[in-house]
């Protein structure tokens, strides 16, 4: 029997996260890779992954395929759920399944490591972003890792929705003391502030309480999932919240980039 030749790529290998994707159709590869570098996925080679032993708590790998006739009919289907934007999260027997409407399935089984992403399209670039992003924050939830869409500021990290933050994720490692925007890692600054925009017209700059900052970080993370599944998650927020400032600035202020200041 010939076997099988699979590309693989690893979540940022030099931090040895046992996050990986995994491809078998060489097309469509080409077609994702400049996705998956500029999220900090690293090729490796398949004999240093073949033979490891994986752990199921803290190994997942992801595999992408074009999705089947029937999973495209899945991935097309209306939803009640569709009327809250074009994600959606849903059981089935033993596996949740995770759509992104007109793009991609993920299957994921939380007994197993590896999960399953069936894409109907690779012209959805953002889309796409968001379902690996989505990925990333599954598979790392309980090791210590929690995700937010946002933007470096002179004065810390703003949290904004995804449009917002041109679909770019900044992830919080409380384990290793990084944080990890897009691809690139740096160490832990105790003096960033975690902003949240007020849209009132005509406001100031203020604090924002631990009890206030951690229900607007509970609220805004990149995790996707049911409630019962985010205790360890809860317990990374929790320590953010009572280790960094919290402050909101009114959101006609925001510049990217630039420092932020009182109305």
């Amino acid at each position: 029997m010939v076997e099988k030749k699979f590309s693989y790529y690893q979540f940022h290998k030099e931090l040895d996260y046992q996050v990986y994707l995994r491809l078998e159709d060489f097309d469509l590869e080409s077609q994702l890779a400049d996705i998956f570098e500029s999220m900090g996925f690293d090729k490796v080679e398949r004999n240093k992954i073949k033979d490891r032993k994986f752990d199921l708590k803290t190994t997942k790998i992801l595999c992408i395929n074009r999705a089947s006739f029937k999973v495209c009919r899945q991935i097309n289907l209306s939803h009640h759920l569709d009327v809250y934007g074009p994600e959606s999260l849903s059981k089935s027997k033993d596996f949740e399944l995770y759509k992104y409407k007109e793009v991609g399935l993920m299957l994921i089984n939380p007994f197993s490591v590896l999960w399953e992403l069936g894409l109907k399209t690779t012209q959805d670039k953002m889309a796409i972003k968001i379902m690996l992003t989505r990925f990333i924050s599954m598979a790392l939830k309980d090791q210590g890792v929690v995700g937010f869409w946002g933007a470096f500021v002179e004065d810390g990290i703003v949290i904004l929705n995804p449009q917002e933050a041109n679909f770019e994720s900044i992830f919080f490692d409380v384990v290793n003391r990084v944080l990890i925007h897009e691809a690139q890692v740096q160490d832990f600054r105790e003096d960033l502030s975690l902003i949240k925009l007020d849209r009132m017209p005509n406001t100031s700059a203020r604090t924002l309480k631990p009890d206030d900052l951690l229900s607007f970080l509970l609220a805004n993370t990149t995790y996707l999932g049911f409630i019962h599944n985010q205790s360890f998650l809860s317990k990374t927020v929790l320590y953010l919240a009572e280790n960094y400032l919290g402050k909101i600035y009114p959101q006609e202020s925001f510049n990217p980039g630039v420092e932020l200041k009182a109305a």
